[in-house]
């Protein structure tokens, strides 16, 4: 007890930091992370900032847009940390964007979008996203992530 968590540095790739404590393998899931990429997951470390948090790295892998506004719906206030030569290149926060193409399924059963072979729409509308096809407005925590 007492000793600092090490966690091994990475040579390339992305490290998904101040993740909510428990979400490492919801954020891991929804990226559906190839079983040939070295990925180090950190669950419940301490955390100054948020007391506790988890952590995900993935060697020779860098997110896409789709993938990083993914991580925005489960981790509001994650940082993505883009590692080349064991050095941070390039840090930000995930800001969850205000129109999603194609990331997301509609919850209501009846959409369009569930019936035909077509992609989804949604935009923002303050805390809720609206589907552009049915027009229904739902909550983050509604959504099948």
């Amino acid at each position: 007890m007492g000793e600092d968590l090490k966690v091994r540095m990475i040579e390339n790739g992305t490290v998904i930091d101040h993740l909510p404590a428990g979400s490492a393998m919801h954020i891991a899931g929804l990226l559906n992370l190839s079983s040939n990429l070295p990925v180090i997951i950190a669950m419940n470390v301490e955390s100054a900032r948020e007391g506790k948090k988890d952590m995900v790295k993935i060697e020779n892998k860098f997110l896409s847009r789709q993938e990083t506004d993914k991580i925005s719906f489960v981790a509001p206030n994650a940082t993505i940390n883009i590692i080349k030569n064991r050095k941070v290149k390039d840090k930000r926060r995930v800001n969850p964007p205000d129109e999603l193409n194609d990331i997301l399924e509609c919850p209501n059963k009846k959409c369009i979008t569930n019936m035909e072979d077509c992609g989804t729409k949604f935009l923002k509308k303050g805390q809720k996203y609206k589907c552009y096809f049915c027009e229904s407005q739902f909550r983050i925590e509604e959504f099948n992530l």
